[in-house]
């Protein structure tokens, strides 16, 4: 059932980027926030939707945790965020706030490999045209879920990313 869920999701996905219009979609690469460490996104607006979005991850992180979830050194591992998110303002500068989930698979002491995950939100600015460089700067408070796949993460990270719209 789960896989169904995927499946459709991305179909889904799928449809919107085929019907976005010019501008509205970019590709990033992003230091810490979401990512943990760093990553490269694919962000699209909804057509239709005014500002709405959403963005797909994939990010390096740090896969080693000890037995209260605080990150060690380690190997790395892929992890997938993904997201929700809203652009005010207009023209090429804007207000960004999102909210998404990290998914990851870690390499727990003792335990081999498990998956885990946290939520974040995003607040910062924006700089996107109709085409061209892409600029994000700003916050990314996270929680964990309170079950046994909850990741630890600092509440607050920065983020920066650099990027291309189209």
């Amino acid at each position: 059932m789960k896989i169904l869920k995927y499946i459709i999701t991305l179909m889904l996905m799928v449809n919107v980027i085929q019907h976005s219009a010019a501008g509205n979609k970019c590709v990033y690469l992003e230091l810490l926030g979401p990512s943990t460490f760093a990553g490269t996104w694919f962000d699209a607006r909804i057509p239709g939707a005014g500002g709405l979005g959403f963005g797909l991850g994939l990010a390096a992180v740090p896969s080693q945790t000890d037995d209260v979830g605080r990150w060690t050194a380690g190997t790395w591992t892929a992890g997938l965020p993904l997201a929700l998110n809203y652009l005010a303002g207009a023209g090429k500068h804007h207000l960004e706030i999102g909210a998404g989930m990290h998914n990851a698979l870690m390499k727990k002491q003792g335990k081999g490999l498990m998956w885990g995950y946290y939520f974040f939100a995003n607040v910062g600015y924006r700089y996107q045209g109709d085409g061209g460089f892409v600029f994000r700067a700003g916050l990314s408070p996270s929680c964990r879920g309170s079950d046994k796949h909850g990741i630890f993460k600092r509440k607050f990270f920065p983020y920066l990313s650099f990027g291309w719209a189209f």
